[in-house]
């Protein structure tokens, strides 16, 4: 599930998830284009004795980093976001991003922008009065130096409903995402809105 390409095209991250097993995997390309067998990442299937479940798997710009949300089973904690790097080929132990990321709310389907500056995220948000746990907006953070900023909220009329899964395409204007919305739609549905400047969008649109 949650399949990942890199923007090379030369690596794919999914998690392979049995009745009894959920782990983070990839599989690399070959010389005659052809996908490897699946490899499984140890370093962070491993990184801890106590059970936890992994999501939302993604490669940064130039895949030596996957970003991804991991919650702890059994814990009143909510999901907070991870990263793995790549040294010499090698995967390393997991790292959690800073409080400045992670708050005290869930935080989850992190994605890294083509030219590696921007990091978009969900984060819950109780704008229902409890009655839709599932809600979540939409967020950025820039990286200065090697940290990330403190993350901004997309504004209004990205952030309109209950969103998720952001994406954005290379060019950097187009971004794609699952909303909830109070409209004519009963689920999910998946949207796209075109950034006009730094801090403003065009009215998202349906993908119909």
């Amino acid at each position: 599930v949650s399949p990942y390409i890199s923007y090379d095209e030369t690596r794919f991250v999914f998690i392979k998830e049995t009745d009894d097993q959920r782990v983070l995997a990839e599989c690399i390309i070959n010389t005659d284009k052809t996908w490897s067998d699946p490899i499984n990442i140890d370093a962070v299937n491993n990184f801890d004795t106590v059970d936890f479940f992994i999501e939302s798997p993604t490669y940064n710009h130039n895949a030596t980093e996957i970003y991804f949300s991991l919650k702890y089973k059994n814990s009143f904690t909510g999901s907070d976001i991870y990263h793995t790097k790549r040294v010499n080929g090698v995967w390393t132990k997991p790292e959690k991003l800073s409080k400045l990321i992670n708050s005290k709310n869930d935080e989850t389907d992190p994605f890294i922008s083509a030219d590696g500056n921007f990091l978009f995220f969900a984060r819950y948000v109780d704008i229902t009065g409890g009655k839709n746990a599932d809600c979540y907006r939409l967020y950025v953070s820039e990286l200065k130096g090697e940290e990330w900023e403190l993350p901004a909220l997309l504004p209004n009329p990205v952030n309109a409903g209950c969103e998720r899964s952001p994406r954005l395409a290379p060019d950097g204007k187009t971004l794609y995402f699952s909303s909830l919305r109070n409209d004519e739609k009963t689920n999910y549905d998946l949207y796209y809105a075109k950034k006009i400047t730094k801090n403003a969008w065009m009215s998202p649109v349906p993908i119909d």
